[in-house]
């Protein structure tokens, strides 16, 4: 260890900050499921998973790729490395049985009609039902003990590899570490949106309903910790690092893009409301989500702010300098 170099630690950096989004995402989804949800949340899960497999996996094979780098550098890397290995391990399995069991009452669930109905002016509205005899998932149950773990885990080496970059010249400063993290975690949470979003060009009816029940899902009922833990850290830490002097103004980009999107939703949504357009004075995003069949502009228009937003974060990622 004393023979590090400055930017030894970087990869074990890069490497546990990674760990935090499959660790917080597969700790969320075990919340939503373990307390007998409802017909809509278990398709909605069950639909997502789906969607986010191969995003599951070339993360953490990232991850890995860190891992290997940072072994190679740093003698205090073997503990992350062995974390990651039961991550990979635990987040396979328990996708694997947890899709499993969903698949079977997602079937069931389909045979008793569709879960989003259709306005007359082609807006989605999710149709809930009661539970009536829904499952219990009980690897959902384990799941929040094996990701509460990694999560703890990953916490003590991140902090751990922190402490040991403090001390070296040159290496990154608190506030730099956790913002990596933030960011991390962040894109990880756009990456899986954008998994369920509806692009231009790729629209079709059942697009636009499944994009509807996630939407719907993450905003009302799942127990999604990564968002408010990413956002948080980024919006609050990419001032605060600019301001010290520890990276260049383009690290403000992710939070200027979201300070745009709410100025000009609230703008627009004044707009519709003297128009009696809209009964909410809320901006339009935060007062409901609306996808419609006949217009999905708006389902576009949010696939590509998410799209210039995970730009951003990858922005942030270069030039943060870790």
């Amino acid at each position: 260890m004393g023979a590090a170099t400055p930017n030894s630690f970087a990869p074990l950096l890069h490497a546990v900050a990674m760990m935090f989004f499959p660790a917080i995402m597969g700790l969320s989804t075990s919340l939503c499921l373990r307390s007998r949800p409802s017909p809509f949340s278990t398709v909605a899960v069950h639909e997502y998973l789906g969607l986010t497999r191969w995003l599951d996996r070339l993360w953490l094979l990232a991850m890995l790729v860190w891992l290997v780098l940072a072994v190679s550098r740093t003698a205090g890397a073997s503990a992350a490395a062995l974390l990651a290995l039961f991550l990979v391990g635990a987040h396979f399995w328990f996708q694997s049985v947890l899709a499993a069991e969903l698949a079977t009452v997602a079937e069931r669930v389909a045979a008793s009609g569709d879960l989003t109905t259709v306005s007359v002016d082609g807006v989605c509205i999710a149709e809930r039902r009661r539970s009536d005899g829904t499952l219990r998932f009980h690897s959902a149950e384990l799941g929040v003990k094996l990701y509460s773990f990694a999560c703890i885990a990953a916490l003590g080496v991140f902090v751990a590899a922190m402490v040991s970059a403090l001390g070296r010249p040159s290496g990154p400063s608190v506030a730099q570490c956790v913002l990596l993290a933030g960011i991390y975690l962040s894109l990880g949470v756009f990456l899986v949106d954008l998994c369920a979003d509806v692009l231009p060009g790729f629209t079709t009816d059942e697009r636009v309903k499944r994009a509807s029940r996630y939407y719907v899902q993450v905003f009302e009922d799942w127990k999604n910790l990564g968002v408010v833990a990413g956002f948080l850290t980024v919006l609050i830490g990419a001032p605060y690092v600019f301001s010290r002097g520890e990276a260049p103004f383009a690290v403000m980009s992710f939070p200027i893009w979201i300070g745009t999107c709410l100025c000009f939703a609230t703008f627009f949504n004044q707009v519709l409301h003297r128009a009696d357009m809209v009964k909410s004075r809320l901006p339009l995003p935060v007062w409901v989500n609306v996808y419609s069949l006949r217009y999905p502009l708006w389902a576009h228009f949010f696939a590509v702010i998410h799209v210039i937003m995970a730009i951003a974060l990858v922005v942030g990622l270069l030039v943060l300098g870790i």
